[in-house]
């Protein structure tokens, strides 16, 4: 605040401030009176209300369904790239096997022949 011939002058943020602070008084006692005229009877809310338990309720099972969807097309592809790998693995394995079988059967070749 300063001081200005003879009267204080706000400054520019204290200004902004005092003129929210009113219109955000403004705003309350004019929400408050609407929501005083727009208030349901009693009967109305109680018929509205399972109705808006449907609604959350189906939208919970929409979701539930949707993560439900998504989680098992995610399993579904982990379940393959891992039986692709393990097929891959056996099938490595499987070529070793064989070359060390060839290996061995040619060593023991040359020793019954080394023998006669």
């Amino acid at each position: 605040q300063r001081r200005v011939h003879g009267r204080t002058e706000l400054s520019r943020s204290s200004a902004m401030f005092r003129s929210s602070l009113l219109l955000s008084r403004r705003w309350m006692s004019t929400a408050a009176e609407t929501a005083s005229s727009t208030v349901a009877p009693a009967t109305e809310t109680a018929t509205k209300a399972p109705l808006n338990f449907t609604a959350r309720l189906s939208s919970f099972l929409v979701g539930a369904a949707v993560a439900g969807g998504a989680g098992y097309y995610y399993l579904q592809q982990e379940v393959l790239k891992s039986s692709s790998d393990v097929t891959s693995s056996i099938v490595e394995l499987r070529r070793e096997i064989e070359v060390s079988h060839k290996d061995l059967h040619r060593r023991v070749s040359a020793l019954e022949n080394q023998k006669r």
